[in-house]
């Protein structure tokens, strides 16, 4: 039987189907290598949030038994999960939160310095108006917003949310938690919604000593674990604090470069050629090979 190949999309619908917005948008030539740049941005990035991801909060394969309270990670016996360990609240109430905080100091200087030795690294927020918790997801998607421009954003997301929950309006603090009076679930549904994508929310805690420096203590997604998601990325709770943590860039300026230059050559063959699938698949796998060193 004689083998026919189905004819390859053209360029332009290709793009559609995959482009990011701004590549979509772009009418000009420097508008289309400003997008470029920008997805090669937007990819590394990404790539950089999955290896945290994958460090701190990976699902682990466990074997669960009926008086089971601590199950450790077979594959790497540096995470433990909450779900395992009945010895404190997943939340602490606001009262309590300074003195939680000061409680954890050690353990967080501990965790810091876990993340600084696995080439990981803290993305810092003010917090302002209790929402450390959208800071944090914000961040994660949209790297490029900074001072006033970020506060805009997370300050927009926190009404869309208190319209959803006016129980929770005054500045209350919001908590990355599923349970009851936790945010989560409508915070990454409205975050979702606002940036198009599907997010599976990791969140971690220092561990309670040297042998489990991290405790992976909930995932957290809108739509659930069968849907694709989009972003893997890890927030750390301080217990009264919550912050986006990700992968250094490379530590040497040559391999930053040359990852970037890579990225950058992919980037211009789906421009160039038709088929734009192939090349983003081959992007895929340079980035992939990026976040694992």
């Amino acid at each position: 039987m004689e083998n026919v190949r189905s004819a390859v999309p053209d360029q332009k619908t290709l793009l559609a189907k995959y482009g990011t917005v701004g590549q979509k948008k772009a009418r000009t030539a420097d508008e289309m290598d400003s997008a470029d740049a920008a997805a090669v941005e937007e990819a590394i990035a990404r790539s950089l949030q999955e290896k945290a991801f994958w460090i701190l909060a990976k699902p682990k394969l466990q074997a669960i038994q009926s008086n089971t309270t601590h199950t450790s990670n077979r594959t790497n016996n540096v995470v433990v999960n909450q779900a395992d360990k009945n010895e404190e609240p997943s939340e602490i109430s606001d009262d309590n939160r300074e003195q939680q905080m000061l409680g954890f100091a050690d353990l967080n200087n501990a965790f810091r310095a876990y993340l600084t030795k696995h080439d990981l690294q803290v993305i810092s927020n003010p917090g302002t108006g209790s929402n450390c918790a959208i800071y944090a997801l914000v961040q994660h998607l949209r790297p490029d917003l900074k001072d006033s421009n970020l506060d805009n954003e997370v300050n927009e997301l926190r009404r869309e949310y208190d319209v959803k929950n006016p129980s929770d309006s005054n500045d209350r603090m919001l908590h990355l938690d599923t349970g009851v009076g936790g945010a989560a679930k409508t915070l990454t549904r409205l975050v979702n919604e606002r940036y198009n994508v599907n997010i599976q929310v990791g969140v971690v805690e220092a561990g309670l000593d040297a042998q489990y420096p991290v405790t992976s203590r909930e995932f957290i997604s809108a739509s659930g674990a069968s849907a694709p998601f989009t972003h893997h990325v890890v927030i750390w709770d301080q217990q009264g604090h919550y912050e986006a943590v990700t992968a250094k860039r490379p530590s040497t300026e040559e391999t930053g470069q040359n990852i970037r230059t890579d990225a950058i050559n992919l980037m211009n063959r789906v421009a160039s050629r038709s088929s734009v699938r192939a090349a983003f698949g081959t992007l895929s796998s340079a980035l992939m090979k990026y976040r694992l060193r």
